[in-house]
């Protein structure tokens, strides 16, 4: 039975949601700011009707147990037009003219323009998004600082350029900001969710960094960026977020928001870049001790990839940053499968605590009535989509990941749209995905395999068999454990489903596939091409079907060379693969030169 939502006073709720009709591309005049209110933007005289007197709701299951769920509050929508005084669109166009005198110095005529198309672009989605008049120009104004600096420290005129320039492409469009191959999920999200709601703090930290190589939070943390902190990397010369490049501006923002953390809880540790005895500059945490910088190591040996910052971190960092106490922009997932030890905290103190999935869809709903999307999401790539959008483990192995909620559909199957931070072809904002699919991501592994079991075992007591439920359930049950049994596991489901996955059609066949070969790509590399044969003896793929799943597991052996020894999986695969029938054997080739080279 459903859990029955009452507000504290024992009124059933009602969920609406507010259509937000704006659409204008035209560039906005002085007199368009002042004109009216965007739809959905709420003046200060309006209170929302939506989830009335819901700060606080209690859930009630069907046994009468009561939880206690925390909404943002109500009547807490975002900036009224309306409510801005005539002065403030005068400022918006003095400080706009302002920048782009100082923009158009060193810019020729198709650069200019390209200016004025994103500043353009970025009032439009102002407007769109309720972020106040004062917000806008404030956010010119710390661009504009970046190009005042002079001289060529910190940062030289052509880095502060490139700078301003990146700034500008991400106040038009936070969706394009991306971490590129650096393991720096959780500050990419905070960057990129700044930018979306409060531009002129991520504008203001880049330009203290610009002036003096340096940040202070509005709480006097203070952050100092070493040599090579400050000079753009590989990645970062090519400026290129659509294609996962990250860009200059993401490189001092990443390095600067991940040590507000270090510098005000940790002293003695910090992210940054450093050179090795090989020559070459790497990026990571070290520990600052008397006999110099020394790179912060695993128990076994390895060294620290990335920053160590969970979901309370990045609120905290999210927090210093924006100045004001913003309890919703991280959600958090607490580890339903985890039993607390005595004395030990499992609830966040910072982030959001999302209690269970119609609690995460109340959220979602209030958030994005109030316009107060994006909110920040951890998740783990081992569930869909997101082990699609690592193919299916081929671009690095299943894991904690980061992303940002921009979008939330309400109706009887909600929708969410996800800005990925490693590339645009890797966000969901037109292909958006089910809610409870977003639930599945979130939490941990061990929540992942207790969904996985749940949803398996839910088929079988109504008499149906899911294969790809089951076969989902084995990925999650092993991909982080002894992998010994995984082989016999995942062989004993196809054959013994054969009859049922022979049948499958559309949308189920699809989500069927990819399982397929998700447990493929997460086998011990000795036991794929075991698997391939029973698949290809049960007659359960069409010969298409097998073609391409044969080439998810070249490519995969193909990613496996770095960590692990594949002569004898390589032979064996070329020996299975010269034992398939003529047509279906050049099907097959052809499908693993595409997938092996993209």
């Amino acid at each position: 039975m459903a859990a029955q939502l009452k507000s504290p006073e024992g009124n059933s709720l009602e969920t609406r949601t507010k259509e937000d009709t704006y659409g204008a591309k035209t560039r906005l005049s002085e007199q368009a700011w002042a004109d009216r209110t965007a739809p959905g933007c709420a003046s200060k005289s309006e209170t929302s009707g939506v989830l009335p007197h819901l700060d606080l709701i209690s859930q009630v299951s069907s046994e009468g147990s009561s939880t206690r769920l925390e909404l943002p509050p109500a009547g807490s929508e975002r900036h009224s037009w309306q409510a801005d005084s005539p002065s403030a669109a005068r400022h918006i166009v003095r400080e706009r003219s302002h920048l782009l005198t100082l923009l158009d110095k060193n810019t020729g005529p198709a650069q200019q323009e390209l200016n004025r198309d994103r500043l353009s672009a970025f009032e439009v989605r102002a407007r769109k998004n309720c972020l106040s008049q004062e917000e806008v120009s404030d956010t010119y104004q710390q661009i504009s600082r970046i190009l005042k600096t002079s001289g060529d420290r910190p940062l030289t005129p052509p880095e502060k350029w490139q700078l301003a320039q990146e700034v500008i492409a991400n106040c038009a469009d936070p969706t394009i900001i991306s971490q590129g191959r650096n393991p720096t999920c959780n500050v990419t999200a905070i960057e990129s969710r700044l930018y979306a709601l409060h531009p002129s703090r991520a504008a203001n930290l880049l330009a203290q960094v610009a002036e003096s190589g340096s940040y202070v939070t509005a709480g006097g943390v203070k952050v100092k960026l070493g040599a090579l902190d400050l000079r753009p990397g590989w990645d970062e010369t090519l400026g290129d977020p659509q294609h996962n490049h990250r860009t200059y501006a993401t490189q001092l923002f990443n390095l600067a928001a991940i040590n507000v953390w270090y510098s005000a809880m940790e002293p003695g540790y910090r992210y940054q870049r450093y050179a090795k005895a090989d020559g070459n500059i790497y990026e990571g945490l070290v520990e600052l001790k008397a006999t110099g910088v020394h790179p912060v190591k695993e128990a076994d040996g390895t060294i620290v990839e990335g920053p160590r910052l969970d979901d309370d971190r990045m609120a905290f960092i999210n927090q210093a940053i924006v100045g004001h106490k913003d309890p919703f922009a991280v959600l958090h997932l607490s580890d339903i499968g985890h039993l607390p030890a005595p004395g030990e905290r499992v609830s966040p103190v910072r982030a959001m605590d999302i209690q269970d999935e119609e609690h995460l869809n109340l959220v979602l709903n209030r958030l994005k009535t109030q316009h107060q999307l994006p909110a920040i999401a951890g998740v783990t790539t081992a569930a869909e989509p997101l082990f699609t959008d690592i193919r299916g483990g081929l671009n690095g192995n299943p894991g904690g990941h980061v992303v940002n909620v921009v979008d939330y559909q309400s109706g009887k199957q909600p929708h969410v749209s996800l800005d990925n931070e490693w590339s645009t072809a890797k966000d969901h904002l037109d292909n958006s995905v089910k809610l409870h699919d977003l639930f599945e991501c979130m939490g941990d592994t061990n929540t992942l395999k207790l969904h996985s079991a749940i949803a398996s075992q839910q088929a079988r007591l109504h008499g149906t068999s899911d294969p790809a439920a089951e076969l989902t359930e084995l990925r999650a049950r092993f991909t982080f454990n002894d992998k010994r049994n995984y082989l016999n596991d995942a062989t004993a489901v196809v054959a013994g489903n054969a009859q049922r996955e022979r049948q499958l059609k559309g949308e189920d066949r699809n989500q069927w596939l990819k399982a397929l070969a998700g447990v493929l790509t997460t086998l011990e590399v000795a036991q794929r091409v075991p698997f391939l044969k029973t698949v290809h003896e049960s007659k359960v793929c069409t010969n298409a079907e097998f073609s391409n799943l044969m080439g998810w597991g070249r490519a995969s052996l193909r990613a496996s060379r770095h960590h692990e020894p594949t002569a004898a999986a390589n032979r064996d695969f070329s020996e299975f693969l010269t034992s398939l029938p003529p047509a279906l054997q050049s099907g097959c080739i052809a499908r693993m030169r595409q997938l092996v080279w993209q």
